[in-house]
């Protein structure tokens, strides 16, 4: 069985996504705007077929995760948790929560 290549040999990242999701606001938490996939089994399907070989995980970040969009509203709503601190966001996908801790005055 050949080794599953890295994720560099994937002509160009930004392209797919840019191709494969918009700009808009999140649902939960309006005043965030991030790239986002219109439906989720297109685009999964999609990076099966184009991208599977690459050893790419799935589109997790196409999506404003129903957690990651209540945990957003909550950091935007109470400031105080994060504010002066630093915030690291470990594999969140989309990064919302990490933006909303950035607005609300966290830090990286």
């Amino acid at each position: 069985m050949p080794p599953k290549r890295s994720v560099s040999l994937v002509a160009d990242p930004q392209s797919f996504i840019r191709a494969n999701t918009r700009l808009r606001s999140v649902p939960l938490v309006p005043e965030i705007a991030i790239f986002l996939a219109d439906e989720s089994v297109p685009l999964w399907q999609q990076t099966e077929d184009e991208m599977n070989e690459a050893g790419l995980p799935p589109p997790f970040w196409a999506f404003a995760w129903a957690g990651g969009q209540a945990l957003a509203r909550y950091v935007l709503d109470h400031p105080d948790t994060v504010r002066d601190r630093h915030v690291l966001d470990i594999a969140s996908g989309s990064g919302l929560v990490g933006i909303a801790a950035m607005k609300a005055g966290g830090s990286g």
